[in-house]
């Protein structure tokens, strides 16, 4: 929290500066990227921005947390007080735009004392495009498709996805399932089956791989090729133009950097809990060898496709 006698003082220097008859916008958003520092789990930045008609920054932040309205109040009177390079002067504007209505609250009393009028709109499209430039520049040169991209997904399918990842996790099936007890699943009983693995007996791995064909699967355990290979036979396959895959598949659910950029925000939205993190596969599967998922060894991947062979030759699926 900030130091009210600093915050004081700040209010006193900007109250002496110059107002220009101009307008400045100021928002703050869970940016849709991930960091990953080396020694820490991975997390969403927020990122608080401050921007004058021109479309200059003139300040920006990024933090772990979301920023409090005192944090916000004190970002938008160094703003003033001290602009980035390339934004001007220092000077107090006439109006500041917010789209939280939350903050027109929070802020208008602060704004009102420096004769600065706190108003709300939404959206704030130059806000829009700066932040979606920032995030290709910390992130990745394109956006990922986000799950709501996909034909027949909906925030609230997605909101309850999410709710069931939850359960899963907390439900924790990989105290009496490992690695080598291959699934098949079938939403109907004459639809064709998926198969999936229980991640999590290694104790570093949580959560569900689903593959769409049991040729899937067995090259998970068998193939020569690496993760990173065996990855992009998938993803060249998903984008195919003749196949529809499943929202989740081998791939696993809680990738950062994989969560789907417009479904993140909507599945808070939509009601999917908030707490502990969902791990999904990718990270294990990602950075495993071939025959070594999750600590799963070249015996256990032999058994697995044992398992698999003497399940369909048994007459049918894995419950």
């Amino acid at each position: 929290m900030a130091d009210p006698r600093q915050v004081e003082r700040l209010v006193q220097h900007v109250q002496r500066l110059p107002q220009r008859d101009e307008y400045w916008v100021g928002t703050h958003r869970l940016a849709r990227l991930w960091v990953t520092p080396r020694n820490a789990p991975p997390y969403r930045p927020y990122l608080t921005l401050v921007l004058s008609q021109e479309g200059k920054i003139v300040r920006s932040h990024v933090q772990s947390h979301p920023p409090t309205a005192e944090t916000l109040f004190e970002e938008l009177l160094q703003a003033m007080r001290r602009p980035v390079w390339g934004a001007g002067r220092a000077r107090r504007p006439t109006r500041l735009y917010v789209d939280t209505p939350e903050d027109i609250v929070a802020l208008t009393p602060g704004l009102a004392a420096l004769q600065v009028q706190c108003v709300y709109r939404h959206p704030l499209a130059l806000a829009d495009a700066v932040i979606a430039d920032m995030e290709r520049r910390l992130g990745h040169d394109t956006l990922l498709p986000g799950l709501l991209s996909l034909p027949a997904v909906t925030p609230p399918l997605l909101g309850h996805l999410y709710q069931l990842a939850a359960q899963w996790y907390q439900a924790t099936p990989w105290h009496w399932l490992t690695d080598h007890h291959p699934l098949a699943i079938r939403y109907r009983p004459e639809d064709a089956p998926r198969y999936a693995v229980v991640m999590g007996s290694g104790g570093e791995v949580f959560g569900l791989a689903v593959y769409d064909t049991l040729e899937d699967l067995q090259r998970i355990y068998q193939s020569p090729l690496s993760p990173k290979q065996l990855a992009q036979i998938v993803d060249a396959r998903d984008r195919a133009p003749d196949h529809v895959g499943p929202a989740v598949d081998g791939r696993g659910l809680g990738r950062p950097g994989g969560l789907c950029r417009d479904a993140s925000g909507a599945a808070s939205r939509w009601g999917a809990p908030r707490g502990r993190h969902v791990r999904g596969a990718p990270r294990g599967w990602r950075g495993a060898r071939p025959g070594h998922q999750a600590g799963v060894g070249h015996r256990v991947a032999k058994r697995t496709d044992h398992h698999i062979k003497r399940g369909l030759r048994s007459g049918g699926g894995f419950s």
